[in-house]
């Protein structure tokens, strides 16, 4: 997935793309409610407003950026 999250980051400039390693930051996942991966998560001004559970592949994230872009 990494080398798909890095294309469409830098296709959509205005989004901001981040990625959090669970394992290492179990409190933040603990209060995002993540259960499985990969987990794909919109915020706006700092407050989730959308998710995407499972591997959606490129045309997937593509879709999701472009909803939010």
């Amino acid at each position: 997935m990494q080398p798909v999250f890095t294309r469409t980051a830098r296709k959509f400039k205005k989004i901001r793309f981040a990625r959090l390693n669970i394992d290492q930051n179990q409190d933040i996942a603990t209060k995002l409610g993540i259960q499985s991966i990969p987990i794909f998560i919109m915020f706006k001004n700092g407050n989730p407003i959308d998710k995407v559970i499972g591997a959606v592949g490129e045309p997937g994230i593509n879709l999701i950026a472009q909803k939010y872009s």
